[in-house]
Formats: C-alpha cells, structure tokens, sequence
C-alpha cells in the first residue's frame, strides 16, 4: 500500500533541537529510502512540513518506519497517514483502451477492487 505522510509538530517549544538531529535523521531516512519503506520526501519551507511517499504492508507499518526517525523517537515531530490509491476513472480508462498505463501507476493495481 502507499501512503502519504505529513508531518506534525508536536512539540513547539522543542523546534530548536531539531538541528543536534539532523546527522542522524538524515542517516536513517537514508535507510528508508534504501529498504523501500519511503519512496520519496519532500519539505515545503513556507510550512515547514515534510511530506512523505511511504510504501508499505499497513498502516500499521508505515506508522512503524515513520517512528524509527529521530525527530520522532524524541517527541518532536509525529505524522499523520493518508491511504492512497489510484484513481479509478482512470484504471478504467487505461484497461478500455488496453493501453499501458505511465510510469508513475501502480505495477499491478487492479481498477475493479478500487472503490471510489
């Protein structure tokens, strides 16, 4: 399954620590990204959020790859979970017209056991 993560801030007054964290959170989102747990990461500045593409059985266990970070590990970061899934209008139109699908589309997804 995919999700998409957002992070949270949950402890404000603790933002000033969050560079003594940077080497090691850097470190194991490099283990994430290297086991396939986290596809992809993003930061938007203006919010200062993260977001990321996980790749995972659950979300037990997306939940469970996020809390191996640093940031998480000390309480001051935590994410929320989004389930994703390909959009169904758009299976279907790849499957009428038996063409392949992009890319970008889910090796194997299946347009009739997604429900919109």
């Amino acid at each position: 399954m995919r999700f998409l993560a957002t992070s949270i801030i949950r402890a404000p007054e603790r933002i000033a620590e969050i560079p003594q964290h940077y080497a090691a959170e850097a470190e194991q989102v490099s283990r994430l990204l290297g086991d396939g747990s986290m596809r992809e990461i993003y930061f938007d500045a203006g919010a200062a959020t993260a977001y990321v593409i996980v790749d995972a059985a659950d979300a037990a266990a997306a939940r469970a790859a996020l809390a191996t970070l640093p940031l998480v590990e000390c309480g001051i970061l935590d994410w929320s979970l989004a389930t994703l899934q390909p959009l169904p209008e758009l299976a279907d139109y790849f499957a009428q017209r038996a063409i392949a699908p992009p890319a970008w589309w889910p090796a194997g997804s299946n347009p009739s056991a997604i429900s919109p």
